[in-house]
């Protein structure tokens, strides 16, 4: 359920070094690289969404480091319900279980009702 995402064509890079064991896997992520990074193999990719039409949207990330999601986001209720049981609560402390599911990142995006 994170988001990995930034400035550069691919903010992740792998590689394997054959001392040690090399083990990863990404589970209902938005990663920020480019179309040719594979992510078919089901041994470490599950749900992956990637291209700028994932762009998560966050709040003020480059000015103030906001990195709460917009109200146009699309990591909004993206999550596996799984992991939400498992980390019930936000970075904030709120909970991941208040809308029609958990978001992706760090921040569950809570819409203000209005007054």
């Amino acid at each position: 359920n994170c988001i990995i995402y930034g400035n550069i064509a691919n903010e992740i890079e792998l590689g394997k070094n054959d001392e040690a064991a090399f083990n990863y896997f990404f589970d209902h992520c938005i990663i920020q690289v480019q179309d040719t990074f594979n992510t078919s193999n089901k041994d470490h990719y599950n749900n992956i969404w990637k291209g700028s039409e994932y762009n998560p949207k966050f709040v003020d990330p480059y000015e103030d480091y906001i990195f709460e999601l917009d109200t146009l986001s699309p990591a909004k209720d993206m999550g596996n319900e799984i992991y939400s049981t498992m980390f019930p609560l936000d970075i904030k402390g709120q909970n991941r279980d208040v809308d029609s599911g958990p978001d992706l990142g760090a921040y569950e995006r809570i819409e203000k009702t209005k007054k």
